[in-house]
């Protein structure tokens, strides 16, 4: 299943920070924006996208949480026997391989992935708009 997520995974989470970015930018030059209408627009595509994104990551992450559950309830019940069959044997190491869903194969999904990622984006969102401020500025300097 994680092969066939892991690219809409990736991709949400690209159109994710471009809609950050957007509203980002909306916010710090409200002049740009021309009327109600479109604050309005901006802040529903913010929203829909934020809420998806989040409940994708979300749900992405219990299956962290309980492949990791399932982990310690096998390994107690199973702790106690003294034979183990060769198939018990083979689920508990295909479970203790810590199953999870990644982003493109490269990041697991976690709960501390989610604030990371807003995070990052975050920062990197200020810091390109910072980029464009400065572009600005110079260009008036120049004249």
């Amino acid at each position: 299943m994680d092969t066939e997520l892991s690219f809409f995974v990736f991709s949400l989470t690209i159109y994710n920070a471009c809609v950050i970015y957007f509203v980002i930018a909306a916010l710090i030059h409200p002049d740009e924006n021309f009327d109600i209408l479109q604050n309005v627009a901006v802040w529903c595509l913010f929203v829909t996208s934020f809420v998806s994104y989040f409940s994708l990551a979300l749900s992405g992450s219990f299956v962290y949480e309980a492949a990791e559950d399932l982990w310690l309830k096998a390994h107690d019940v199973l702790a106690t026997k003294k034979d183990i069959t060769s198939f018990q044997a083979r689920f508990l190491s295909i479970v203790d391989k810590k199953l999870h869903l990644s982003v493109w194969k490269t990041v697991p999904i976690k709960r501390s992935f989610i604030l990371a990622m807003v995070g990052t984006v975050l920062t990197y969102c200020l810091l390109l708009d910072s980029l464009r401020s400065n572009n600005k500025l110079s260009h008036v300097l120049d004249i």
